[in-house]
C-alpha cells in the first residue's frame, strides 16, 4: 500500500514572563533614574503540529517506509509498541525512538487496517 502522506511535527510555543521591581529616581524635570531587577523565565503556552516533510508512506508486509523529500524514516513491525489512529493521521510508537513520528494520510483507520493484517501474518 502507497500513501500520501505528510510528516507532522510537534512544536511548543513559548513565551517570556517577566516582572521587576526597584525604585525611580527623580534627576530633575522630565529625567529620572531607575534602579532594581528584574527576572524573568521561559513558559509554554501551547502546542501545535506543524508539517515537517511530505512524500509518501509505504506500509508492506514486514514494515512501514515513510520516503520524503528531506527525511526517510523506518518503522518494522518487530520495533512497533503502538499505534495511535485518528481520523486523518497515525502515530508509530517505535522502541527506540524517543518521539513517536506521526504521518498525516487520508484515512487512518485504512492504514491501521493493512498494518493490523501484515502483522496477523507475521504471527
Amino acid at each position: 500500500l502507497a500513501e500520501p502522506a505528510a510528516l507532522l511535527k510537534e512544536v511548543i510555543q513559548r513565551e517570556f514572563q517577566a516582572g521587576s521591581r526597584g525604585m525611580s529616581f527623580r534627576i530633575m524635570k522630565g529625567v529620572s533614574y531607575r534602579v532594581g531587577s528584574m527576572r524573568g523565565r521561559m513558559v509554554e503556552v501551547g502546542r501545535s503540529l506543524e508539517l515537517a516533510d511530505s512524500g509518501t508512506l509505504f506500509v508492506t508486509s514486514h514494515r512501514a517506509v515513510f520516503t520524503g523529500e528531506r527525511k526517510s524514516i523506518e518503522v518494522p513491525y518487530a520495533k512497533l509498541l503502538d499505534l495511535n489512529v485518528y481520523t486523518d493521521a497515525v502515530q508509530f510508537h517505535v522502541s527506540g525512538r524517543q518521539n513517536p513520528p506521526m504521518f498525516r494520510v487520508a484515512s487512518g483507520p485504512m492504514i491501521a487496517a493493512a498494518i493490523n493484517a501484515a502483522t496477523q501474518r507475521l504471527l
